[in-house]
């Protein structure tokens, strides 16, 4: 009886995967998604200023810029993902697999070496704070960050270019998720 019930469902998800789309879904699954690789001929064909998101190994998109207001950046993406970020520092996220916003988060610019800020996690719901301390330098900051109640730890990156403007960031924004890479490309 269990072998029946293993091979119905083997002949479901045929259904829907079609043999011809496995060795594609079998090399994302083993390699990660291809990265898209930026030429100078792609960044001069971009009429609007764009970033290049890579989440783990398995997600990879252009997001164009859609609006600022207020040092805060909207980065829309193919597939209704939106991005907001301040500094490079991811804020508010949408259409990800987990999504986040941070309550009443102060600019990078204006931050002390150490402070704590609430975390909006809306896949799962929680609401959790959030450590953060800087290391600065010319060319990089260093973001430290801890949650007590999830003892979720880790490090966040902002490369700075000679304009003082962050022109890449690796950083972890939820606990559940790997972490993000954003290169930015500004026009």
């Amino acid at each position: 009886m269990n072998r029946y019930i293993i091979l119905a469902l083997f002949l479901q998800s045929c259904a829907v995967i079609q043999p011809s789309e496995a060795p594609k879904i079998l090399k994302t699954l083993i390699l990660g998604a291809d990265k898209i690789d930026v030429s100078k001929s792609f960044y001069d064909e971009m009429e609007y200023s764009f970033a290049n998101v890579r989440i783990g190994r398995l997600a990879s998109a252009i997001l164009v810029l859609s609006s600022v207001d207020n040092d805060l950046y909207t980065w829309l993406g193919p597939n209704k993902e939106r991005i907001i970020t301040q500094d490079g520092k991811v804020l508010y996220t949408s259409g990800l697999q987990h999504n986040i916003n941070y309550l009443e988060f102060t600019s990078i610019d204006n931050y002390e070496y150490k402070s704590s800020y609430m975390l909006e996690l809306l896949d799962p719901s929680a609401i959790i704070e959030v450590e953060l301390e800087y290391l600065i330098s010319k060319s990089k900051v260093i973001e430290n960050f801890y949650s007590p109640v999830l003892d979720w730890r880790g490090e966040n990156l902002y490369f700075i270019n000679e304009s003082g403007k962050t022109y890449k960031s690796i950083q972890y924004y939820h606990p559940m998720a790997p972490k993000i890479t954003i290169d930015f490309y500004f026009k």
